[in-house]
């Protein structure tokens, strides 16, 4: 079940990026081609080992970080006085917005399984949670951002607020920038795909003691493969997105503490 959870966030993430690239760039990209150019560069990557994997992470935070030089431009439109009146929303309106939002905070929930390949990784903890703090940080100044310069009424309907604010972005030498952001975004998911599956992978290996992890790794590529062509309409991706979100609460709010009180029990 975990293994499954943890492979639907991957999938999510990539079937919804697919839908990003189709929308904005290639309204008639083949789902099949398009697959079978990425998912093999991710085996690539997986078949150097968890010393692979921290390479593209390193990679997937340091290349896409100028694109945070991008909201020097919504900026210059915003109207802050349409974040007033502030805490006007409900209790349910709050709790709906935190499972919203679930699905874009998994990750940290995955140190549970490289914990151990952490080179004295309790004096490490520090820089684990700058980068929590970083990546918080990061989703705070885009909602603030986003909620000042779209009304209400019009980001309420928005599908990706973030690429609809790249359109402003204006230089002498390009003309859509949307584009650029895009492609370069590629480089962020990279490494979630690459860690969720490796994690997946790396969970069968541990239920089932004869089945290797690069078999387990291929398997779930494979069927990430025949899944892209399944799931067509906004509707069955929004639908996959609200299912692997409750997945995600369920681990985060469920699973994980329960997991902390056994393993106190059993010290004990």
């Amino acid at each position: 079940m975990i293994s499954g959870s943890i492979f639907s966030v991957a999938f999510t993430v990539f079937r919804t990026y697919l839908e990003v690239v189709q929308v904005w760039m290639f309204p008639d990209l083949n789902l099949w081609v398009a697959s079978a150019v990425i998912l093999p560069l991710i085996a690539f990557i997986l078949k150097g080992g968890f010393r692979s994997i921290v390479g593209i992470c390193f990679l997937g935070v340091v290349l896409p970080s100028f694109l945070v030089l991008t909201i020097y431009f919504p900026l210059q439109y915003a109207h802050f006085g349409n974040l007033l009146p502030v805490g006007g929303f409900t209790i349910k309106e709050m709790v709906i917005s935190t499972r919203n939002m679930v699905l874009s905070y998994l990750r940290f929930e995955l140190t549970l399984f490289y914990y151990g390949f952490i080179k004295m990784a309790e004096r490490s903890q520090k820089w684990a949670h700058l980068g929590n703090a970083v990546t918080i940080f990061t989703y705070l100044a885009l909602s603030i951002i986003s909620f000042a310069y779209f009304p209400a009424s019009y980001i309420k309907n928005a599908e990706w607020a973030t690429l609809i604010m790249w359109k402003i972005v204006e230089f002498p030498f390009l003309e859509r920038f949307e584009y650029i952001g895009v492609t370069t975004w590629m480089m962020v998911i990279m490494p979630i795909l690459c860690l969720f599956l490796w994690a997946a992978s790396r969970n069968m290996k541990h239920l089932f003691p004869h089945l290797q992890q690069k078999t387990a790794l291929y398997m779930g590529l494979l069927l990430m493969f025949l899944a892209v062509g399944f799931i067509q309409t906004r509707s069955q991706i929004s639908l996959l997105n609200s299912i692997t979100s409750q997945f995600g609460i369920f681990f985060l709010g469920s699973y994980i503490p329960l997991l902390y009180i056994l393993t106190l029990r059993r010290r004990k």
